[in-house]
């Protein structure tokens, strides 16, 4: 659980862990089990960007990326889900973009989790 926590920060696939714990602990365990490793790599991601990397993007975009938060305050949770659930947005890129963005830590974690499941459960399958 370790590992897939720090997985983010080296950038590390996350498929390749959801394997291994889908091996080691069976369908059912791997996915809870890879859906919280996920869930706690992108908070790593998410509170990392917020903290070491919004000011940056603030001095960069400014009125932008105003406009850009208040959309995804409204519908953080819905924004969340669907990223998770398409496959051609990286996981990691999406939680430090969530972490830049004003995205709701609740509507994050929420969402990553439920956005992570389906994918889960076929890695771990």
């Amino acid at each position: 659980m370790l590992l897939s926590t720090i997985r983010s920060v080296f950038l590390l696939p996350a498929g390749t862990f959801a394997v291994i714990s889908g091996l080691t602990f069976g369908n059912l365990i791997g996915t809870l089990l890879t859906c919280v490793g996920v869930t706690l790599s992108g908070i790593l991601a998410y509170l990392i960007a917020k903290y070491f990397g919004r000011d940056f993007v603030e001095s960069i975009f400014k009125n932008r990326k105003i406009e850009i938060d208040s959309l995804i305050k409204r519908e953080g949770l819905f924004y969340i889900v669907s990223l998770r659930l398409i496959p051609i947005f990286p996981f990691d890129a999406v939680s430090y973009a969530s972490g830049l963005m004003d995205v709701n830590f609740k509507d994050f974690v929420v969402g990553t989790f439920l956005g992570s499941l389906p994918g889960a459960f076929i890695y771990t399958f």
